[in-house]
This record gives C-alpha cells, sequence and structure tokens, in this order.
C-alpha cells in the first residue's frame, strides 16, 4: 500500500504520507506520483490521485501550486493560485503537501480543531513560510510533525544557501556543517525545530524518514527526476 497512516496519541488527528510501491506512473515516476508538475503522464498522475482519494474516503482534497512561497492559504478560499501551505479549521478537509527532499510540516492543534500542512524546503523555510503559517495559529497548543525529507548526511548546499540564512540570523550556523570549497552539510529540521519552539511549539514529532536513502520516497537529489509524495491531514468530526 502507498499510503502509510502515523499514529498519534490524539484522537480524530489523521495525519500520514505517500511511498512509491503502487500505482500507475511508470519509469523515473514509478508508481505514485501526485504531481503534475514533474513531467509525469498526465493520466497517470490523474489516476494516482484517485486511488489517493479512496484511501482516504474520498474527502475533501485540495492540491497546492507549491513555489517556494511564504504564502499561506485557508482551505476554503484556495483556488490554486501560488501557495505553499494550506490550514483549515473544519473537520474532514485535507491538507497537503508535494515534496521529494523539502520537508514536510504538519501541524495540528491538541483540542482537535484546527490542521496545516507546509512545503517547508531550504527556500521556503529561509522565505518564511513557517512562521507565516504558525500566525495563523497563535494561542493554540501546537504539536507539529516533521515529515520525509532529505537529511543532513546527504544535504549538500552552497555558501549561497549558507549566506541566506545566516545573514538572515546569526545562530543558524549551528544547521551547517563545513565539508569545504565552501560547500556545507545542511540540516533543515534544526532549523524547522528552531522556529517552531520559538513560536512555541514545543511538541515535534520527527518520523526520521530520509528521502535520499529510502528507495521507498521520492527524492530529487538522488534521482534528478522523479515524482513527488504527499505528506497530508486532516480532524475528523
Amino acid at each position: 500500500m502507498s499510503v502509510i497512516f502515523v499514529s498519534t496519541h490524539f484522537p480524530k488527528i489523521r495525519l500520514g504520507y505517500t511511498t512509491n510501491t503502487q500505482g500507475f506512473s511508470r519509469e523515473a515516476f514509478a508508481k505514485f506520483n501526485l504531481s503534475e508538475q514533474v513531467g509525469d503522464d498526465p493520466k497517470a498522475v490523474k489516476d494516482n490521485r484517485q486511488l489517493f482519494s479512496s484511501y482516504l474516503n474520498k474527502l475533501d482534497i485540495k492540491w497546492l501550486n507549491q513555489q517556494h512561497t511564504n504564502i499561506v492559504s485557508y482551505f476554503d478560499i484556495y483556488n490554486d493560485e501560488p501557495s505553499d501551505a494550506i490550514y483549515t479549521d473544519k473537520p474532514n478537509q485535507v491538507c497537503i503537501t508535494l515534496t521529494a527532499d523539502c520537508l514536510p510540516i504538519l501541524l495540528f492543534d491538541k483540542k482537535r480543531s484546527k490542521v496545516a500542512a507546509v512545503h517547508a524546503g531550504w527556500r521556503g523555510l529561509a522565505n518564511g513560510v513557517l512562521e507565516a503559517t504558525l500566525k495563523e495559529f497563535v494561542g493554540y497548543d501546537l504539536v507539529a510533525w516533521l515529515g520525509p525529507c532529505i537529511t543532513n548526511k546527504y544535504f549538500e548546499v552552497g555558501q549561497d544557501v549558507y549566506d541566506i540564512y545566516v545573514d538572515k540570523h546569526e545562530d543558524y550556523k549551528y544547521a551547517f556543517k563545513a565539508i569545504g570549497n565552501n560547500k556545507y552539510l545542511f540540516d533543515m529540521k534544526l532549523v524547522a525545530r528552531d522556529i517552531l519552539m520559538k513560536n512555541h511549539c514545543l511538541d515535534v514529532i520527527d518520523s526520521g524518514l530520509c528521502t535520499y536513502s529510502d528507495k521507498r520516497l521520492y527524492s530529487f537529489r538522488r534521482d534528478n527526476v522523479t515524482g513527488r509524495l504527499a505528506s497530508f491531514i486532516w480532524f475528523e468530526e
């Protein structure tokens, strides 16, 4: 099965992620690509999305037009404009982000009345997408789930990425390990945890999943041409 549900201690919260083990995509996109923006056969993507929807009992789903922005959208009024986070305060509305190395962050409040999905790759984190989403949750007692992403062991970046982060906040130096020739290994999850902590979200669940090393998951760094996996969340009535 290509849809994996993650257990939490919070009834009515439903969250999880997808793998590439079952579906209709072929060749470089095999098998369960859910993105329309990566060059896959549109019919295969449509069939994959229908299969995904069937696993979620055909609940209300919206797919983001992700552009590495800091734009956050409310589920009921979202209409395919560029956006990299989506939230809802209504039951059975599935918030989704698609990734293939970027960090998906799923947020929910402990009273089970509001959830969000955030597309937080290095560009999105630098642009403030997580802070922008957390502004929609001021006063809530939050839990964050960090989904499958490329881990620092495999995530080599250049001086440009280092400079972007350190210019923004000197403390972000700790997320970079110098490996010579103006290259670094970068830990996105450390930055995300720091942002969450500064915004009073202290309960963080780390999936521990690495897209680069786990062949069930899509990785752009590993394969270059590849599909996208989904991380999803909703709350039940």
